[in-house]
């Protein structure tokens, strides 16, 4: 909070009676409002997945049926999924908690997939089959690769603000704990 917010939520009970009186320190009253790092992570969450669709729709996708044989070309299939519009929220901490443990284990997934050495861990969740009706196969993978990296950096921006927030970080323990 800067200088400026700090003023304008002074509220001075008293008058001066006269001048060249001095102030009563005991009369000021400062109202900082509480920073709720919850509700902004909530919010940050909603872009970040707003930002990341086409990567988290296919990983989720995948997570539901691992066999599935993807139709179309690729990633292109989650193109036009429906953002979500970005609200507050009764129980920001928790539902920062929830969302966040859904993306860590998609995170894992990828990660898991990339550690296997293999040619499909590359495109992951595609194959290269899927992106045989694609006019340009190897601009759709590197794109796909574009979008993995994309949700990698902001990823690791969110889970940077996530550690800063004792409180959700107390939420995903709790969660955590209900799991195990």
């Amino acid at each position: 909070m800067n200088w400026w917010d700090i003023l304008k939520n002074t509220k001075l009970s008293g008058k001066a009676k006269g001048k060249g009186t001095s102030l009563d320190a005991s009369k000021i009253k400062i109202n900082i409002d509480k920073d709720d790092c919850c509700e902004e992570l909530w919010l940050k969450m909603q872009n970040f997945i707003n930002d990341n669709l086409i990567v988290i729709s296919s990983l989720r996708r995948l997570r539901a049926a691992p066999n599935y044989d993807f139709k179309g070309i690729g990633h292109r299939v989650f193109e036009n999924q429906t953002k979500v519009f970005p609200s507050t929220s009764e129980k920001p901490c928790e539902n920062t908690a929830d969302v966040y443990l859904q993306l860590v284990d998609y995170v894992e997934k990828i990660q898991s997939s990339l550690n296997s050495g293999n040619l499909r861990g590359m495109v992951l969740p595609f194959e290269l089959k899927h992106y045989e009706n694609s006019e340009y196969p190897a601009k759709d993978i590197k794109e796909w690769n574009q979008f993995k990296d994309s949700f990698y950096h902001e990823w690791n921006y969110l889970h940077i603000s996530i550690d800063k927030c004792p409180d959700v970080i107390a939420a995903i323990r709790e969660r955590e704990d209900d799991f195990s």
